[in-house]
């Protein structure tokens, strides 16, 4: 079964950079066994990938004749970090991200309601599941609400 990552995060990254890298190249950089960094892909799983751990599977990257995975999503978190702790306007770019990650909530809502409704009766847990995520879509929508309002109202 495929599992949902959110597309920009760190674990849906991660989940890329284990495609691109076989194995021994994962073991040969880091030291630890691909399996490990298939857990820490997990989207469920609340522990968190290692920064030393990102820049040596960014060097297993670019020694293939790849791209960096890590240190461009750094530096957009970076960017993103940065303007909101000067109270500065979001950028476009928060804005974009922001609807990847209303895509991704809305995503996680419809796999919630698809589970929910395959057996044809909706049990209470799963009333409070989809409750939940309908609440994070409606969280990510007014965010980026929020971000496109104060582009506008810094061009006005």
């Amino acid at each position: 079964m495929t599992l949902y990552r959110t597309p920009g995060s760190i674990k849906g990254v991660l989940a890329e950079v284990i495609r691109h890298l076989t194995p021994e190249e994962i073991e040969a950089a880091t030291g630890k066994k691909s399996g490990t960094f298939r857990q820490l892909s997990h989207p469920e799983n609340d522990y968190q990938l290692d920064l030393d751990d990102a820049a040596f599977l960014d060097a297993a990257l670019e020694a293939r004749g790849l791209p960096a995975a890590f240190g461009p999503l750094f530096e957009e978190m970076k960017r993103e970090a940065a303007a909101s702790i000067g109270g500065r306007r979001p950028s476009a770019l928060s804005v974009e991200r922001g609807l990847v990650r209303v895509s991704a909530e809305l995503g996680d809502l419809a796999h919630a309601i698809d589970r929910a409704v395959e057996d044809g009766v909706l049990t209470l847990t799963e009333r409070r599941e989809i409750a939940t995520k309908a609440q994070n879509l409606i969280d990510a929508a007014r965010a980026v609400r929020a971000a496109a309002e104060q582009i506008e109202e810094a061009e006005g």
